[in-house]
């Protein structure tokens, strides 16, 4: 898509990469080869890829704006196109009239709380476990791991050069309290069988339980959601 529009070499930042995704199972790495489309590709990381498209978008003369607070949405269900009224940071009421809405705030955002009740169709499932999220001022050992431990999931992602985000799996009755920082770590080189490269400051923890939501229909006039498959919503 991104090379048919040609933005190929302004999105992927990123250079060429093998196609291989890394496990780490009880300890032991467990690479998973994959083909892809044209035998390539380009790892680009999540947050790499947004700032781009942010570029990309604001460089072609496009409107974002951020500080947004009591999000209201109005006229979705007719004919007429819908307003969206916020407040920004300075505290003044804007407003915008748009052709279509694109409600991408989750399960509990006014998007969806905005559809007149008895509209949609709720489906969920809960995995009866809890990711506890970690977001720590240090370099990640990999760009990204997986692992697969007797004592539950590990994840780590790069968030840039200097931060890393882990997620850990746990029970659903933990508490915040229960995960000192100190207790994290040791978890985190258990599950992934090797050293953290730093114990660096841990920014924020939280402790949320994963499910999976989704509606149907995905649509309500001129308002759209979009649907987040097991994600801690």
């Amino acid at each position: 898509m991104f090379r048919q529009w040609g933005l190929e070499d302004r999105v992927l930042d990123g250079v060429p990469f093998e196609p291989v995704l890394n496990f780490r199972i009880d300890g032991e790495t467990r690479p998973y080869a994959y083909s892809t489309d044209d035998g390539g590709g380009r790892f680009c990381p999540q947050q790499v890829l947004v700032r781009n498209l942010i570029d990309v978008f604001i460089g072609a003369g496009g409107d974002l704006r951020f500080d947004a607070e009591d999000v209201s949405l109005e006229s979705v269900s007719g004919d007429e196109r819908p307003l969206v009224r916020y407040r920004d940071s300075a505290g003044t009421t804007r407003t915008i009239r748009c052709d279509f809405i694109a409600g991408c705030d989750g399960d509990r955002g006014v998007s969806r709380a905005t559809i007149p009740s008895g509209q949609l169709t709720r489906y969920a499932h809960d995995y009866g476990y809890a990711w506890l999220t970690v977001l720590a001022e240090v370099p990640a050992n990999h760009q990204s791991m997986m692992a697969i431990h007797s004592r539950g999931f590990a994840g780590q992602f790069a968030r840039g050069p200097e931060a890393s985000r882990f997620y850990l799996q746990c029970p659903l009755d933990s508490s915040l309290s229960e995960w000192t920082d100190e207790r994290v770590w040791e978890e985190i080189e258990i599950r992934f069988g090797e050293p953290v490269r730093m114990r660096g400051k841990i920014s924020s923890k939280r402790l949320v339980p994963l499910r999976s939501v989704v509606y149907d229909p995905m649509s309500h006039g001129r308002l759209c959601l979009r649907s987040r498959h097991g994600s801690p919503i």
